[in-house]
């Protein structure tokens, strides 16, 4: 934490927000700096000591926050199909979720379907 008058910036905060793997390495330096002390190294950056441990003994980066389970997801072979299907016919969103269910049974709601549609098209 640095003081500028009546303002404090905590460093470790600033730091996180724009790259993690800088304020861990700043974690890692302090901790060595100061006796390897985890109480006086989150005393001085002012963070738990949690997030020292963290820190030191996790990697740099950041883990993979996706959920594991995504039940409500589509699957990327529905998805590649009404892309396809898209630019075979032709049509809209809602005329393809009609020819989807009457070619191959495929119960889709619009949503799902215009979701696919407009974020599928475009790559």
């Amino acid at each position: 934490m640095v003081k500028l008058g009546n303002l404090q910036i905590n460093i470790y905060h600033r730091t996180r927000k724009k790259s993690p793997e800088d304020a861990r390495e700043l974690v890692r330096e302090v901790y060595e700096k100061n006796e390897r002390k985890i109480k006086r190294t989150a005393k001085i950056l002012r963070i738990s000591k949690n997030t020292v441990k963290r820190a030191i003994r996790g990697p740099l980066n950041d883990k993979d926050k996706t959920p594991k389970r995504q039940p409500k997801k589509i699957k990327a072979e529905f998805e590649k199909l009404i892309v396809k299907e898209a630019e075979l016919t032709g049509f809209g969103y809602k005329q393809l979720t009609g020819y989807l269910r009457k070619k191959y049974g495929l119960e889709f709601k619009d949503y799902t379907v215009k979701k696919v549609f407009f974020t599928g098209m475009g790559e």
